[in-house]
């Protein structure tokens, strides 16, 4: 099956969004869908460190999509954002489902500050995608199907009380 290889994608928006008019978007879409919240993914992990790619989770072309295959990468941070009050929540233990061509045509609003995603290495070619902010009507998450890592008994150094003696 051919597939193209993507070094460096730019995409660019004429209508981008401020980031409090871009979150107001998400609750207005939530709320027209009848959800009492959406979701905002802020960093994704690189397709090639284990969070997606080619035979992976995550990748353009699944799902029966058309095109090539594509690596987005899985998220690393992700938030609920309620529609009630806009307070956010964060969310832990998810991998982007089935991501095809089609999705790309759902979307909603883009933010106007541009963002580089890099994936290195890995069974795909090396990329680069620059692009703002993305909503999206709708992409698949799942929780994670395999047992996430143990929180540490101790918190980290930097980050403990010291008591006086």
């Amino acid at each position: 099956m051919p597939r193209s290889i993507i070094g460096c994608l730019y995409v660019e928006s004429s209508k981008g969004l401020s980031p409090d008019d871009l979150k107001k978007e998400l609750r207005d879409a939530a709320d027209s869908e009848g959800l009492k919240f959406g979701l905002r993914v802020t960093s994704l992990r690189s397709a090639a460190s284990g969070g997606g790619g080619f035979g992976g989770r995550g990748g353009f072309g699944r799902g029966g999509g058309g095109g090539a295959a594509r690596a987005i990468g899985d998220p690393i941070s992700i938030f609920k954002v309620y529609v009630a009050d806009g307070r956010e929540e964060p969310v832990r233990g998810c991998e982007f489902g089935a991501v095809d061509l089609r999705s790309l045509r759902r979307i909603i609003a883009t933010g106007s500050a541009q963002f580089v995603h890099n994936s290195v290495g890995g069974a795909a070619p090396s990329s680069s995608v620059i692009a703002p902010d993305i909503l999206f009507e709708e992409l698949e998450l799942s929780r994670i199907k395999r047992e996430s890592e143990k929180k540490p008994i101790m918190e980290a150094p930097h980050a403990r009380k010291i008591l006086d003696r």
